[in-house]
């Protein structure tokens, strides 16, 4: 299938995903589906392989194509990401510390065995980010950084609010629509707030040349 739904609404694209599903679950066939929508790929796949210039940079279940980026191209392409540029200063192999562009030191997991004066990019999803107005407030948070609101998106199921923080201007943090945050509104932009996420919620990727 070679971009089937391409020309389609997104509520019928998303009903004729579940048609396809059921009828491939049926017919129990190897099916190769073409996409460049990456939500689609995820939906509709129980493998995906990732190419970039005819080579295939990953191949992995969806879930471990989203959380466990093999190279920061996959990491960039698939979902939503904070690409954070820096040096490892310290490593165990397994996790390391980062001094990012900016100056802040955080810590995260070593995708590759990446070495001291590495130079990596960290990538963390923006549904992993905490928001609080006080440091004590980011529950098991090894990292914490400051921000400062640049403006805040309501898109039903969660709000998108955009930050200036790491000096970016468009660290991105997404925040569900549920009784737990019930404060959004006193988050107003231009207010400066705290930043937080585990060392398990990022990973230090290569730098590709």
């Amino acid at each position: 299938m070679d971009e089937p739904l391409s020309a389609l609404d997104k509520n019928l694209r998303d009903q004729m995903q579940i048609e396809i599903r059921e009828i491939h679950q049926k017919l129990g066939i190897t099916v190769v589906y073409v996409t460049h929508d990456q939500s689609e790929a995820m939906t509709m796949s129980s493998r995906i392989v990732v190419f970039d210039d005819g080579i295939v940079q990953q191949v992995a279940q969806p879930f471990k194509l989203y959380e466990k980026p093999q190279s920061a191209f996959v990491a960039q392409f698939v979902g939503e990401n904070n690409s954070l540029n820096g040096t490892i200063t310290q490593t165990n192999e397994k996790n390391c510390q980062v001094e990012l562009e900016s100056g802040e030191k955080i810590n995260t997991q070593n995708s590759g065995g990446n070495k001291n004066g590495c130079e990596v990019l960290v990538s963390l999803r923006p549904e992993r980010v905490q928001i609080a107005t006080s440091q004590n407030e980011l529950k098991n948070c090894e990292n914490r950084i400051e921000g400062t609101i640049k403006e805040k998106i309501f898109l039903g199921d969660h709000m998108r609010v955009r930050f200036e923080a790491c000096k970016k201007q468009d660290f991105v943090v997404n925040l569900p629509n549920s009784g737990e945050n019930e404060n959004l509104e006193e988050f107003v932009a231009g207010k400066k707030v705290w930043l937080g996420w585990g060392v398990g919620d990022c990973c230090a990727l290569k730098q590709e040349k």
